[in-house]
């Protein structure tokens, strides 16, 4: 018996063996195909890259992957028909974006030339939420299909300057509620789509008796019922009426609204409280905005307010001043003294919003002092920078966007710090993300990574991330990252979004007002899935006051350097 058991467990050991020595010849002929078909997928070898994804993708039929580049490398190669089922099967799987492999396939059978599936893939395509309308309008890859009334159905392209004024808008509104109906998230309870189609309906019938201005200042009020700060109508500051701007930026402190900076005409101003617009309070002013801004917490509105507060139109529109093009305001300057004041609109900055820290020409009230200006208004118009202090050993960096330059990648920035950290008396980073409102977000996943290695520097008390009302969108992300991932603590405002939200941008522009809206149609979950809170909260809780801004003092930083 026991030499039986020995002769098996030999014969077992040899079979074991052989298994071993099949599995790893397998192994090494599939990583060597994978080596083949990325240089060849590289070198835009189409035809040799599909034979060998394709082999790649039958040896592993489960990753997605592989079928992904399969379909690109036949698509580049002009083989649509094999193309077809591999963006088929990238379906089946859910891999990466469905809606773009469904477009891909429409794309595929327009080039073969076969109109009823290219009709039936784009429908599906945009049943899916496929993100870029204006793309697929003017696609060449879809022209066999372009003259076609059902293509022009589907995505909006019926002539609409045949269309009277009502049914130009009515068009609009179509388009806008099958943009939602396709695209929106259920996540927030702010989110009330109800609400939003019977406001939608109430339009629909109001439309003569509104002027185009009364129009979007109702659909800006609808789009909050979406319920995310990134489904919102963007300001057409093309046209004329919406151009035209106060040529100051105001900023909501714990105080009050200040005007924070201007064009040198109104030098005087900065500084300044405002206390009324014509003869309405602020509180009223705030009031009467506030409906026309999607948000993901309340911090979204302390964010935007101030730079609707730009607009004589809405202002106008919506009843709180008489004159476009001049607005009094009431305002109590440095001294005490209460005055009204006459500002003259003009249509040199309409938008301002992405303008850091603000327009050429223009002048901060933080320059007129006498005291040097802290690292926070230093150097915002870069996307990223940092500055070490060997008096108090804290490296501070800032990033004010979570973005790569041409020239250097988020990762690598954070590569340079960690180095930096690593080899000079450094006892605590500092990163600012307080003037930071998004970017793409996997560039802030590789930052926190970078930076997370660093045993240096990445233990409690030694990294801060200071967070604030702008903190949002892929800067949010990046938070959220911090959060779960390192032992940073947090200084400042709470954050301009969720930890989990619904957000993205691919706008559309509305076919006859030439609007652009945009519907958010992402879920980014930053954090466990049972986390419902409105923001990250800071554990020093620093927010802004003009007290501070008028001396030019961070006390963020200063509650950082005080940290023990």
């Amino acid at each position: 018996m026991k030499k039986l058991l020995k002769v098996f467990i030999s014969s077992l050991a040899v079979t074991s063996l052989q298994a071993n020595v099949f599995a790893q010849n397998e192994t090494q002929t599939f990583l060597s195909i994978l080596d083949s078909a990325k240089k060849e997928y590289n070198e835009k070898n189409w035809g040799k890259a599909a034979i060998l994804w394709e082999q790649l993708a039958k040896a592993n039929p489960v990753n997605g992957h592989f079928w992904d580049y399969s379909a690109a490398a036949n698509y580049h190669n002009k083989t649509f028909d094999q193309a077809i089922p591999a963006y088929e099967k990238m379906i089946e799987l859910g891999y990466a974006v469905p809606a773009n492999a469904a477009y891909n396939i429409a794309c595929c059978y327009s080039l073969l030339k076969n109109k009823q599936q290219s009709l039936l893939w784009l429908k599906k395509a945009l049943d899916l939420g496929y993100y870029y309308i204006e793309h697929a309008q003017t696609d060449n890859d879809l022209s066999f299909i372009g003259d076609d009334p059902a293509f022009k159905n589907l995505l909006f392209l019926k002539d609409v300057s045949k269309m009277t004024r009502q049914e130009g808008w009515l068009y609009d509104l179509d388009m806008l509620r099958w943009e939602v109906k396709r695209k929106a998230i259920h996540f927030s309870s702010d989110q009330d789509l109800p609400a939003f189609y019977a406001a939608l309906a109430k339009l629909r019938k109001d439309i003569p008796k509104l002027n185009d201005t009364q129009i979007i200042v109702e659909l800006m009020n609808m789009m909050r019922y979406i319920g995310d700060g990134h489904s919102n109508i963007f300001l057409p500051v093309a046209k004329p009426e919406f151009k035209q701007t106060l040529p100051i930026q105001f900023y909501l402190f714990e105080e009050g609204l200040y005007i924070i900076a201007s064009d040198s005409r109104y030098k005087e101003l900065l500084g300044a409280q405002v206390l009324q617009f014509g003869n309405k309070n602020i509180d009223e002013v705030i009031k009467a905005l506030e409906p026309l801004i999607g948000r993901d917490n309340k911090m979204n509105i302390l964010s935007r307010l101030p730079y609707l507060m730009r607009h004589p139109v809405l202002l106008k529109t919506l009843g709180l001043i008489q004159d476009v093009n001049q607005i009094k305001l009431k305002i109590k300057n440095l001294k005490g003294e209460e005055k009204m004041v006459n500002l003259i609109a003009d249509t040199l900055q309409p938008d301002i919003w992405n303008i850091q820290p603000y327009p050429k020409g223009w002048i901060s009230f933080s320059e007129t002092l006498m005291d040097s200006l802290p690292l926070y208004l230093k150097n915002n118009d870069k996307l990223f920078w940092f500055d070490y202090s060997p008096s108090t050993k804290i490296v501070y960096a800032q990033v004010n966007r979570i973005l790569n330059t041409p020239d250097e990648s988020l990762a690598d920035f954070a590569g340079k710090l960690s180095e930096f950290i690593t080899k000079n008396d450094a006892e605590k980073l500092v990163v600012d993300l307080r003037g930071n409102n998004g970017g793409n977000t996997f560039s802030g996943w590789s930052f926190v990574n970078e930076l997370l290695l660093n045993n240096k520097i990445n233990k409690k008390g030694h990294l801060f991330v200071i967070i604030g009302r702008r903190t949002f969108s892929a800067a949010q992300n990046t938070a959220s990252y911090f959060e779960h991932l390192t032992n940073a603590i947090f200084v400042g405002e709470p954050t301009g979004s969720r930890p989990n939200f619904v957000g993205d941008e691919a706008p559309i522009k509305l076919p006859y007002s030439h609007i652009e809206l945009n519907v958010s149609a992402v879920f980014w979950q930053g954090s466990w899935g049972v986390d419902k809170r409105i923001w990250i909260a800071p554990l020093l809780y620093v927010p802004p006051t003009f007290e501070a801004f008028k001396v030019n003092r961070d006390m963020a930083m200063e509650a950082i350097m005080n940290y023990r």
